[in-house]
């Protein structure tokens, strides 16, 4: 009786390290295809210049509804950016007067302003600003400032990132250049 005891003990501890290994196995694999399948959704959905920019409807620190289905007859310029960067509040004032009257800007920041807030930057009747999580997520916004240069038909035409903003200047001067 004795080896019999000693038998299932051993056979049970077999089973017990087999289903483990499978168990840790399994979990790999299951892993392994969803993470393919985040980074092929993620890659599918990129924005990128030529694409169709995201719709929202947001009020802005004035409470004016902002639409950016509305902005149909200029190009917009989003301008990605937080309270606390210093980079973005340089940013804004190297192009703030750059940017013809035909361009809309448009600031997106987060929700929760810091002490020192963009809204005193904001002046100009074609410039809003606008508190929003969710329209950073929307736009894949990664880092800041990001800026979106968007047509009349909201077709991504260009999309700059900080160390783009002298390119971002020449382009704004060109679009000067045109409307004059």
């Amino acid at each position: 009786m004795g080896n019999t005891l000693l038998y299932s003990n051993i056979i049970l501890w077999i089973v017990v390290i087999v289903q483990t290994l499978f168990i840790f196995l399994l979990t790999k694999s299951i892993t392994h295809f969803l993470n393919n399948l985040r980074i092929e959704k993620t890659n599918s959905n990129l924005l990128t210049v030529g694409k169709k920019a995201p719709l929202f409807k947001e009020v802005d620190e004035r409470g004016n509804l902002i639409k950016l289905s509305d902005f149909n007859d200029s190009f917009t310029l989003l301008f990605f950016a937080d309270d606390v960067c210093n980079i973005c509040k340089e940013t804004f004032s190297l192009i703030k007067n750059k940017i013809p009257n035909s361009i809309r800007l448009v600031i997106i920041a987060d929700e929760n302003p810091e002490i020192e807030s963009l809204s005193t930057l904001v002046s100009e009747n074609n410039m809003s600003l606008i508190r929003s999580n969710d329209i950073p997520i929307n736009y894949q916004i990664n880092e800041v400032p990001t800026l979106f240069l968007l047509d009349k038909y909201n077709i991504i035409k260009e999309i700059y990132s900080n160390n783009e903003v002298q390119e971002l200047i020449k382009d704004l001067a060109l679009q000067n250049h045109k409307a004059s």
